[in-house]
Order: structure tokens, then sequence, then C-alpha cells
């Protein structure tokens, strides 16, 4: 293979040839975005596609019925473009309805407050707890700890941590999440 000459004759029979040479492709908003898996099944793939209108749409492609489809059906994963012919074709408009987008707001909006609950219940949980395993060291007394300084250690830890201001910090900075997953 040789390098091309760079005059001015041969640039310009090189960017004629490039642009003569350039095929105009099938407009890719004109197919169909597989949404999930295919099924594949002997003799037929089915498909879930979204169309270019918004449409949700179930096709079959059969062997029988386009050989090379079935094929390429089969090869197919989620997210590819789909622009062959189908043996039948089922449209589902799409969720749109207005009554039905503020239903799933709404389902939405619970479903945040149920786990903002949990949360807060859990943590009620663990303050109980380690109020209660605090009260019981201090109700011991000191001398019985004088050799184990890590129960102290971890007495004061946990009352340091319990304070909502330092949670409140903690949480802006990311230390209580690394300090939950160490224990």
């Amino acid at each position: 293979m040789e390098r091309s000459a760079n005059d001015k004759k041969t640039i310009k029979k090189i960017t004629e040839q490039r642009e003569s040479a350039k095929t105009q492709t099938e407009d890719e908003t004109i197919s169909g975005r597989i949404i999930k898996q295919p099924l594949k099944r002997k003799g037929h793939v089915t498909m879930a596609l979204c169309s270019d209108s918004g449409n949700l749409e179930k096709w079959t492609l059969t062997k029988s019925h386009d050989p090379q489809s079935y094929h390429d059906a089969r090869k197919a994963v989620r997210g590819d473009i789909w622009s062959l012919p189908a043996k039948t074709v089922t449209s589902f408009p799409s969720n749109t309805d207005p009554k039905l987008l503020t239903r799933l707001e709404n389902y939405e909006e619970d479903q945040k407050q149920k786990v903002k609950m949990l949360r807060k219940l859990k943590d009620r949980r663990d303050k109980k707890q380690i109020k209660l395993r605090n009260y019981e060291v201090l109700n011991k007394g000191y001398t019985e700890y004088e050799d184990t300084p890590e129960e102290m250690i971890g007495l004061y830890t946990d009352n340091f941590n319990i304070s909502k201001r330092q949670r409140q910090k903690d949480k802006k900075g990311g230390i209580e999440n690394a300090f939950m997953e160490k224990q």
C-alpha cells in the first residue's frame, strides 16, 4: 500500500471519491427498539418493541415467514434497534394517560414514605439497644471495666454518634456509612 500524494489535484480526487461513496442509511428513528429480551421459541421469536411513535408493540417473527429475520431475531438482545419486518405486529398504546401517570406518581411517593418510616424505625431500635447497653455498662461501675477499655471507648463513641447534630454532619461527609459498614 502506498501513501497518497499531497498535491491539490490528488486531494480533490480523494474527496470526490469519498463523497460519491457515501450511501444513504436508514433513519434509526423509524425503527423500533427492543425493550425486553426476546422470547426464543422453536419456530418463532416474540419481541417487545417501542416504536418510533412511542407505542409498545409485540412482534412475532416466524421461521417460515422469513428465515433471515428469524435468525437475526434469535441473536437480538434488549436495547437493539430492530427494522426488519415481522409477520405479526400487535400495538399497545403507551402509558401517557394522565390518570395513570398520577397514580404511578402517588404510588412512588407512598413507597418513598414507607422507606423513610422503615429507616426511622430501624434508627429508633438501634438507639434503644445502645441506650440499654450503655445503661448496663454504667450501672456495673467503672471498676469492672478497668481491664477492658474497649468497652468504655465503645460506650463513648455510641453516645457521640447518637446526637442528631453529629449524625447530620456525618451524613454530609459520608462518615456514618463507612462506620456502619465496618460493623
